[in-house]
């Protein structure tokens, strides 16, 4: 079940819709489309007398729900017999997905799309991506790593988008319509609405001495971006972290605890 589930407000949507002869109640039957065959150029909507085109989306629903955890930070092992204090440092984007391609000559008015049509439906701005700057200080114990985790709250954006094309050539006082074609599927972007928060959570596990040897192996022969080797840790990849370890690291949640990086 969703955190937050909103219904969209499709009435202005619907009116510019059937101003160029698309009915909202009809959208279904119209052609498929894929995203990346409009031309960058006929995303923003265009009115003259003589011709017409863009992209409208139309809107079903919004839903908030949480997405998969994701490292936000590299994960330090200690390699000391003693603890030792550390700062954790946040350096992930999360950013759009859709469950359609999306190239990335169109991919600038297809998200101007969304945030107009978003803000029209909503009355919610959209913004396709968040960077995380959190920071932590704590305290890693001998043969152990540590790292920082959030489960970000994601918005699932359910609809469809009408590309459309009309032309009207004098003396013709009629618009004839060349292209009325749609796309539809999910966009899911972070963002957060009311009492929703993303939750931050500090991971802390035991390494094994044998893959505490790895880690220090390809650290120290650089073949694995991203990895470094110190006196006294061993730096890897979040990503590796939850990879291999996720499943069996203690987890404690620090939302209200980390601070701006």
């Amino acid at each position: 079940m969703a955190l937050l589930e909103k219904q969209p407000n499709n009435t202005a949507i619907d009116a510019q819709l059937r101003k160029f002869s698309i009915d909202p109640d009809r959208i279904a039957s119209l052609p498929v489309i894929s995203p990346t065959s409009i031309d960058p150029q006929l995303w923003p909507v265009f009115d003259s007398s003589v011709l017409q085109y863009g992209v409208i989306g139309r809107h079903k629903v919004m839903r908030y729900d949480f997405g998969a955890p994701v490292a936000l930070c590299p994960a330090v092992v200690n390699r000391t017999p003693d603890p030792i204090n550390r700062t954790l440092i946040a350096e992930e984007e999360i950013g759009t997905t859709t469950s359609y391609s999306i190239s990335s000559t169109v991919e600038a008015g297809f998200f101007d799309v969304v945030k107009l049509s978003v803000t029209t439906a909503f009355g919610q701005t959209w913004s396709h991506s968040k960077k995380y700057t959190d920071r932590l200080d704590v305290t890693i114990r001998p043969g152990h790593m540590m790292w920082l985790e959030v489960q970000p709250v994601m918005r699932i954006l359910e609809g469809d988008f009408v590309h459309f094309v009309r032309e009207k050539f004098w003396p013709s006082t009629t618009w004839k319509t060349k292209v009325a074609a749609r796309f539809s599927g999910t966009v899911t972007a972070p963002g957060v609405e009311g009492s929703l928060k993303d939750v931050i959570t500090v991971r802390d596990v035991p390494v094994s001495a044998g893959l505490a040897e790895g880690f220090r192996a390809v650290a120290e022969e650089g073949s694995l971006p991203g990895a470094s080797l110190s006196r006294e840790t061993t730096v890897v990849p979040g990503f590796l972290a939850t990879a291999l370890l996720g499943d069996s690291a203690e987890s404690e949640d620090v939302t209200d605890q980390v601070k701006p990086a």
